[in-house]
């Protein structure tokens, strides 16, 4: 771009010349011409960066005044050595014209190398603040990813040794399930997008797990409406909801107690709805603080900020709402 820059001024300078001098000449006085501007452009962007950038404006004045005076001088000086020509005015070119052309071009050159520099500086600082963005999100996603995961199979882990203990015959297919769960994390949690079909039969496969460690039969319900076919969403934000739905209901004490799962896709849009029966005096803390819910609402508000997160709780029931786009 700035080779182009530098043939087009050339080009541009010998064709006017040419008018009034042979093309000769023209094309020697627009390339002595040249130089000193080509000098004066790029010592005002060293200049920019080295002071007015950084905000050291008189700094930065007396640089491009020493620059002004060396070029205008020096230009003036080449240029007398050329001879004169007579204008379409009728009248020949004077040092007095001359001088004024030379320090209005200069003039010119500086204030377009400055807006070129400043504008440059813009782009490559935006440029970076964007990178920087996406290597810190890409950072905190990670770790909330680590958090996420240890929660999920210590719960898992607890309801298998609860079983082990009392040397149930479901444990073996517990740990079998387990086994294709964490298959499925190693294996699909560090990709960008996976198949909507999958995250759903990691649901499926959590519910069955639950199951498999209750003595009772659990009034655990999944309903899909629309096509989940071929629909891509990003990797384990579904199944903390699901988690959390299970780990604060009161399937163990309320014969009357539910969870409902509703997976609806519509158009672009997938909609999740998760209701659960709970009591607020047997509701377990987590140790650690709770990572389920406060961990989905901030990987949201980076992997999809055009989410809906929705949190409704009365004294008997909770019950998330969730809507996102899905990815193309």
């Amino acid at each position: 771009m700035h080779f182009c820059f530098w043939i087009g001024y050339l080009a541009i300078q010998t064709w006017v010349f040419s008018y009034f001098l042979d093309f000769s000449i023209s094309l020697l006085r627009g390339c002595i011409n040249g130089v000193p501007l080509l000098l004066l452009a790029y010592a005002n962007i060293w200049a920019v960066n080295a002071f007015f950038e950084k905000k050291k404006y008189v700094l930065y004045a007396v640089a491009v005044l020493l620059i002004m005076i060396v070029v205008t001088l020096v230009r003036l000086y080449v240029n007398v050595s050329f001879p004169s020509f007579k204008t379409d005015f009728g009248f020949l070119e004077q040092e007095e014209s001359l001088l004024i052309g030379i320090i209005l071009t200069n003039i010119l050159f500086l204030i377009f190398s400055a807006f070129y520099q400043i504008l440059v500086n813009r782009f490559v600082k935006t440029r970076m603040q964007a990178n920087e963005l996406q290597i810190h999100q890409e950072a905190q996603l990670q770790y909330l990813r680590s958090q996420m995961n240890p929660h999920f199979l210590f719960n898992t882990l607890n309801n298998i040794y609860s079983l082990a203990t009392v040397k149930s015959d479901k444990t073996a297919a517990m740990v079998l399930k387990l086994s294709h769960l964490l298959r499925y994390m190693i294996y699909q949690e560090d990709e960008k997008f996976v198949f909507l079909k999958n995250e759903v039969t990691l649901i499926q496969d959590y519910i069955d797990l639950y199951k498999l460690k209750s003595e009772d039969d659990l009034n655990v319900s999944m309903h899909i409406h629309g096509n989940i076919e071929q629909k891509l969403i990003e990797p384990m934000i579904l199944i903390p909801i699901v988690e959390n739905s299970f780990k604060h209901s009161d399937l163990e004490t309320n014969l009357n107690a539910f969870i409902k799962i509703d997976i609806s896709v519509e158009g672009n849009h997938f909609i999740l709805k998760v209701t659960n029966t709970k009591n607020d005096v047997l509701k377990q803390k987590d140790e650690v603080g709770g990572v389920g819910l406060n961990n989905i609402r901030k990987r949201l508000n980076i992997l999809n900020p055009e989410h809906l997160f929705v949190i409704n709780e009365t004294e008997k029931m909770f019950i998330v709402n969730l809507k996102l786009k899905l990815a193309l």
